[in-house]
């Protein structure tokens, strides 16, 4: 009889049922494991898209307010280039954000209307974001852009810039409330 019991092959149900519940609580903490890793980079992407799209705006602004040889009038909070009761001036650019938190250029074609957009951020292919720009004047030839990134519809910011932007060849001036011009080289004769 000892004969018949030492000779046996195979497994027991008991050590079946052990060995299948031991992979699958491995697999399991894989699972898991795995799809913290993947959670974490899909969240660096997104805070690298923020980033980028930040770096982006900032430099659109910055290339507006340094290169542009007429006037530019930036408009931050409430105040909107569309609401506004002071005239336009013709070939002045108006730069705002719209209700939907993108980043619009507007050139004046005459003294009561704005042109097209110029450029409007985020484009079609990254309508996800939107953006909260403000502008504050910190000497006359100096203004800081903060530029905030966050997602559409939500209020959580996922990158926030700032950054001083330096005039060399103009002045900037508060024309109201969240309202800055700054006047190039051009626009000051």
């Amino acid at each position: 009889m000892n004969k018949l019991r030492n000779n046996r092959k195979g497994l027991t149900l008991i050590e079946l049922v052990v060995g299948v519940a031991a992979a699958g609580i491995v697999l399991a903490a894989c699972g898991a494991l795995l799809g913290f890793v993947f959670g974490a980079f899909g969240n660096t992407d997104v805070r690298y898209q923020s980033h980028q799209l930040a770096l982006l705006v900032t430099g659109k602004i910055k290339n507006e307010l340094q290169y542009n040889a007429g006037a530019v009038t930036l408009y931050t909070d409430a105040a909107k280039p569309d609401g506004d009761s002071v005239p336009y001036t013709q070939g002045n650019v108006y730069i705002y954000t719209d209700t939907s938190g993108r980043l619009v250029k507007r050139t004046a074609t005459s003294s009561s209307a704005l042109g097209d957009p110029g450029y409007v951020y985020p484009s079609a292919s990254s309508r996800k974001y939107a953006f909260d720009v403000a502008f504050t004047k910190t000497t006359d030839k100096t203004v800081t852009v903060d530029v905030k990134v966050r997602l559409s519809g939500d209020t959580a910011v996922l990158y926030e810039l700032k950054t001083d932007v330096i005039v060399n060849n103009g002045a900037v001036t508060q024309s109201g409330t969240g309202t800055y011009t700054f006047l190039g080289a051009a626009a000051a004769k």
